[in-house]
């Protein structure tokens, strides 16, 4: 359980670094990379909310848009996208909670994904267990009930084995 405690912490700390080293949509920089791939497919922003980006000193808030330049508030990932990756009207000029996600953090959205699969792994691994322990107690009764109409050695109680050899003997012969 332990184990599971530190990942989760080691997560939350990964993600906070990249919200950090964040530094444009359009940069070659892995951090950036993840995060906007993140921000993309989990329609968010930063690490509690959009205003993380303003402690990311890498963060290039000039950027050129038709033409025009502009300081961003927030990264451009953080714009609502529809199913074909165009932002949503008026982003990023303008962040508003319509056409953006600056006010929904992206920590909060993985943390609820991370222990809804923590919770599936557990009660699968449960199911195993138990699965294994109904098998084994199948196994007990099917034992038991074998060995108590078999006596010591497997010989079959209240008959003479030895007649029934004779028996199969003499048909043998014949």
């Amino acid at each position: 359980m332990t184990e599971i405690l530190q990942f989760h912490r080691h997560l939350q700390e990964m993600m906070a670094g990249l919200v950090l080293d964040y530094v444009a949509e359009d940069s070659q920089d892995l951090a950036s990379d993840i995060m906007e791939n993140f921000m993309r497919t989990f329609h968010c922003c930063g690490y509690h909310n959009g205003t993380d980006f303003n402690y990311s000193a890498q963060f290039d808030r000039r950027r050129a848009l038709n033409g025009t330049i502009l300081y961003l508030q927030y990264p451009i990932p953080c714009c609502k996208h529809n199913e074909r990756q165009q932002r949503a009207a008026g982003c990023p000029t303008t962040f508003t909670p319509e056409n953006s996600n600056f006010d929904r953090g992206c920590w909060p959205v993985f943390n609820a994904l991370f222990h809804k699969y923590v919770y599936i792994i557990g009660c699968a691994w449960v199911g195993v267990v138990l699965f294994q322990i109904l098998i084994l107690a199948a196994t007990i009764f099917f034992v038991r009930n074998e060995m108590s109409r078999l006596g010591p050695f497997g010989l079959k109680l209240g008959k003479s084995t030895f007649e029934d050899e004779e028996l199969a003997d003499e048909e043998f012969v014949q």
